[in-house]
């Protein structure tokens, strides 16, 4: 008898609440804190890039080749880890001003990134190391929030989807038909073995609710009931650990499920009413691909001064090396994010979007008695034009602490700039009372994304994302 099939009788006695909580502002303050965190895809997926499995021949979108069935069978035990330092990555991360790290323990494909007791389809298996152990005492040891990414969606499984097979020796029998429950036993007995072997879990990062799309058995079906089952059990896992919303399809607004919601590949509009975290990319790539061209410092700047002034958390994605490397061009790419991050510390981490809406060129974010006005566009020189805000403005200055001259006419405030420097620039105004109470100011046409963010995540809408 396989080993998944043997797991299909083990029953998860997880503990669950009579009815879903609220999302609670307590349960959430440290990843708000946080503002900026990593997102790191390393699987068998960074060998040859494959979405969707159906026994056949597949074409690597990609890497343009054909990639036939048994090959992808065989591409987790090319993962040797020849080249993988823990350490070194966390270390990047850190440097880059990183202050949490969502690991993918297990993609859509299955495969398990560590020591798990319920499948041999494991790295440990391949190659007697497991890279969740590693990469959370790593975490400890530079002061990084640990998370977990664990994908809801299974292709390997053989009772997950009823659309993919079970893999080599994990075929069903062919008097069984494939069951969701069997599934979901399996996948809460290893969400259980995941917070429970590796310390303080600061939140799971749930994908693929689409999973059942297009299928037609009911035996099949991932219904908003295992949603609220999943929710209920995750936060009976480990006190105050926190999940995104992606249990349910609708993920990229706020939703009943869910401590935050994630918009995919664009950043949300300026949002204070609820808790959410955009997920970018720094190449074109979730997972490895080789060559590939990654975003320049001043956009990634860009990026994290919009999210965190729309009042968002951004989480940004690398793919290592399959030999368990980040390539070099990224590690410097990082280095030179962090150091423009440490330079403004204080208007990213732990600060609130506003009371200046976003426009294309200026946006604001706050903390206690300070605005930071971070300055998008290279264009603005010489004099800073604001709208007046309900307050008495006591200074300004440069991130530095040099004084700039500043004077309040006619309903405008006006802040002489010193010579701009590459990038975004940021400046500090100090103000007498709390900013964040300050209503909110339109200082021009307010900057909004136009993705139709009330779309449901559909198999069909899938192309080279999640």
């Amino acid at each position: 008898m396989s080993l998944f099939l043997m797991v299909n009788m083990f029953i998860v006695n997880a503990q669950k609440t009579d009815e879903v909580s609220n999302v609670s502002e307590e349960r959430i303050a440290w990843h708000r804190e946080a503002r900026f965190g990593v997102m790191v895809h390393f699987s068998p997926d960074g060998i040859g890039k494959l979405y969707h499995y159906d026994g056949k021949e597949q074409w690597d979108p990609y890497r343009g080749v054909p990639i036939p069935a048994e090959e992808f069978d065989r591409y987790y035990t090319k993962m040797t880890l020849q080249n993988f330092d823990a350490e070194q990555w966390v270390k990047t991360f850190a440097d880059a001003g990183m202050k949490y790290f969502v690991f993918v323990a297990k993609h859509h494909n299955g495969f398990c990134m560590w020591d798990s007791k319920y499948t041999n389809y494991d790295i440990y298996a391949v190659t007697g190391r497991d890279v969740v152990a590693e990469l959370a005492e790593a975490c400890k040891k530079y002061n990084i929030t640990f998370c977990l990414y664990y994908s809801i969606m299974d292709w390997y499984h053989p009772h997950a989807t009823g659309i993919t097979h079970g893999g080599r020796g994990y075929e069903l029998p062919p008097d069984i038909k494939p069951n969701l429950e069997n599934y979901i036993s399996y996948m809460n007995a290893q969400l259980k073995e995941l917070t429970t072997k590796y310390g303080k879990i600061g939140l799971l990062w749930y994908d693929g609710a689409w999973m059942s799309g297009g299928i037609d058995d009911p035996n099949l079906q991932w219904t908003e009931k295992h949603a609220k089952d999943l929710y209920e059990l995750s936060h009976s896992l480990q006190e105050g650990m926190i999940t995104n919303n992606r249990m349910q399809k609708k993920h990229y607004v706020a939703t009943e499920l869910g401590d935050y919601y994630t918009p995919e590949n664009f950043i949300a509009n300026f949002d204070r009413d609820n808790h959410w975290e955009s997920i970018m990319k720094l190449g074109i790539s979730w997972h490895w691909v080789p060559n590939e061209p990654i975003k320049d410092l001043k956009e990634l700047q860009t990026m994290l001064s919009r999210t965190v002034a729309n009042d968002g958390n951004l989480l940004l994605n690398t793919g290592p090396h399959p030999d368990g490397f980040i390539e070099p061009e990224q590690v410097v790419r990082f280095k030179e994010l962090g150091d423009w991050v440490k330079a403004n510390s204080d208007a990213i981490y732990g600060t609130r979007g506003g009371p200046y809406l976003p426009t294309k060129a200026v946006v604001s974010t706050n903390k206690d008695k300070n605005i930071y006005i971070h300055i998008l566009d290279d264009e603005i020189k010489g004099t800073l034009v604001l709208k007046n805000i309900d307050a008495k403005i006591k200074s300004c200055a440069t991130m530095q602490g040099e004084p700039l001259k500043h004077e309040v006419k006619d309903g405008k405030v006006y802040i002489q700039l010193k010579d701009n420097k590459p990038g975004v620039d940021i400046i500090k105004m100090t103000i007498n009372k709390n900013a964040f109470e300050l209503p909110l100011i339109e200082n021009g046409e307010e900057f909004k994304h136009s993705v139709e963010t009330d779309r449901e995540i559909l198999i069909e809408n899938i192309k080279e994302d999640h």
